[in-house]
């Protein structure tokens, strides 16, 4: 990136980070678009960017085969940084002023099974000691559905409530806001055992490997979620941590509970974004009907009787 791009992207981060408290996985993703769209762009420059420019290197995304989502944050990103631009009066235009988001799709959440989900637990909980670090990250993620990067950055004084006989802790989320998560008693018993067993001066609750001083990587534990699951006969491209999450609000909403007590689990704004799990129960509805409906299986155009 150039040294001038370099400055206009900090520039416009420490104005998002002051004036919408935008978490750092949102400004690490916001410099990752922006330093990236200043590659494609080599000498031009981000500040002499045209719509034209703009319009080629969104085609190159899709030619990439990037999803409609991420093209989505992508766009979203520039309007914002050319915006920040045009309003500082860095640039006499607003090349992305036009640009188009993509049509949302509808991708239906992969998830687990609950029968799958008692399997991963069960084999953690005959493995232990050896299985217990992963054991307690599991009944937490499975127990709260908390989002994995809330997960990861927890540190052991985020969970002092539960130690001291409280059943829910409260963290801080995407956008900055705080919500409650409840914790089930096999959860807090489990993650007791493991701070009693693994004892360390580091302040992170799950700090990485052979490195106190910083949290488990996402990547890492991505990686003992699939080691896991191979052990489990379970496809391991099925499972990630955003799985467990998917897994914990189907198999809540499958068991009836109500839509909006999901939606503050979760931590969603909107309760649009916690409706798509309805559409895994009625897509799970529609095939169970298509498998044990009587009509099912006859040929179309003959008489069932």
């Amino acid at each position: 990136m150039q040294a001038s791009d370099c400055k206009y992207v900090e520039q416009f981060l420490e104005k998002i980070l002051v004036e919408r408290n935008a978490t750092l996985n949102t400004i690490s993703s916001y410099r990752t678009d922006l330093r990236l769209l200043s590659t494609f762009l080599k000498k031009r420059g981000l500040k002499d960017a045209s719509k034209e420019n703009l319009y080629e290197y969104i085609a190159n995304l899709r030619a990439q085969q990037l999803s409609n989502a991420t093209i989505r944050r992508k766009i979203a990103t520039f309007r914002q940084f050319f915006s920040f631009l045009y309003s500082e009066k860095i640039s006499s235009t607003n090349p992305a002023q036009s640009l188009e988001l993509p049509k949302k799709t509808l991708v239906l959440p992969r998830y687990l099974t609950k029968e799958e989900v008692f399997s991963l637990l069960t084999f953690l909980e005959a493995g232990q000691p050896a299985t217990l670090r992963l054991y307690a990250i599991l009944e937490i993620l499975y127990s709260s559905g908390m989002r994995v990067s809330e997960l990861i950055n927890m540190k052991v004084s985020d969970i002092r409530p539960l130690l001291n006989g409280q059943q829910h802790i409260i963290i801080v989320g995407k956008g900055r806001k705080e919500r409650i998560l409840p914790f089930s008693k096999k959860a807090i018993q489990v993650l007791k055992l493991y701070l009693t067993s693994y004892q360390s001066n580091s302040p992170w609750l799950f700090p990485g490997a052979g490195r106190k001083d910083r949290p488990m990587s996402r990547q890492r534990l991505g990686q003992l979620l699939k080691e896991l699951a191979l052990k489990c006969k379970i496809d391991p491209k099925r499972i990630s941590p955003h799985v467990i999450r998917h897994s914990f609000a189907t198999h809540l909403l499958d068991n009836g509970m109500d839509i909006k007590v999901v939606q503050d689990l979760l931590g969603h704004a909107q309760i649009t974004t916690t409706q798509i799990y309805t559409h895994i129960s009625q897509h799970k509805l529609h095939k169970e009907i298509e498998a044990k409906h009587p009509l099912s299986s006859k040929e179309i155009g003959k008489t069932p009787f």
